[in-house]
């Protein structure tokens, strides 16, 4: 029997890659950038929280070495009147900032927690303003009294008790504003649907990197 050569087929007929089969996409979703720039924001304000807190604590060195140089000026003598009120003010202020400082960390790495802890911290924050801007008001006018009464030796006052009452208190409600809007975007941005789902992710996925 004579052999018999297999024809064998030529490079081109012989396929390069297994055959594939057409499945379902799947679609990869970008990480959120609301977290990241939250964040951000949340690290600055507690900074400078933290930072006015402390200044605080040196208040009394403050007035002194302002008394010493602008003499015994009847605002400098209601500043120290309320000086240790000002100092437990800015020092609760403060601690209220590290709280926001260890949400805003949190937050930046996307750990669910850090929902909470700024949520706890947006409450505080709010009634926190609410009541310093209560003392505030109280020692501007004080502070606004004692102003309108110093004698000018004959020279007319730059300007009323009246008209420097209403810039106190445009002054107090402009900061009182200020200090709550962050508190209150985060509250409202927290109930938002599709930040709950990223936060659910978060979540699933701690628990999920949490088992061993």
């Amino acid at each position: 029997m004579s052999d018999q050569q297999i024809p064998q087929d030529s490079p081109a007929d012989v396929p390069v890659a297994p055959p594939t089969l057409a499945g379902e996409i799947v679609r990869v979703r970008p990480p959120a950038a609301w977290p990241t720039v939250l964040g951000v924001l949340s690290l600055v304000f507690s900074v400078g929280g933290v930072f006015i807190g402390a200044s605080t604590a040196l208040q009394p060195l403050i007035m002194s070495f302002a008394s010493s140089i602008a003499g015994d000026q009847p605002a400098f003598a209601v500043a120290r009147k309320w000086m240790y009120v000002s100092m437990a003010t800015g020092i609760v202020g403060g601690l209220i900032a590290i709280v926001l400082l260890v949400g805003a960390i949190l937050l930046l790495r996307r750990n669910p927690t850090s929902i909470r802890v700024l949520s706890v911290w947006a409450v505080l924050k709010i009634i926190f303003a609410l009541g310093s801007g209560v003392i505030a008001t109280f020692m501007q006018l004080e502070q606004a009294q004692a102003i309108a009464g110093t004698p000018t030796g004959g020279a007319p006052m730059p300007i009323s008790a009246n008209a420097m009452t209403a810039i106190s208190i445009f002054g107090i409600l402009l900061s009182l504003l200020w200090a709550m809007a962050f508190p209150f975007v985060l509250l409202i941005w927290f109930r938002r649907q599709p930040v709950r789902a990223e936060i659910d992710r978060w979540r699933r996925n701690h628990v999920g990197i949490a088992r061993p």
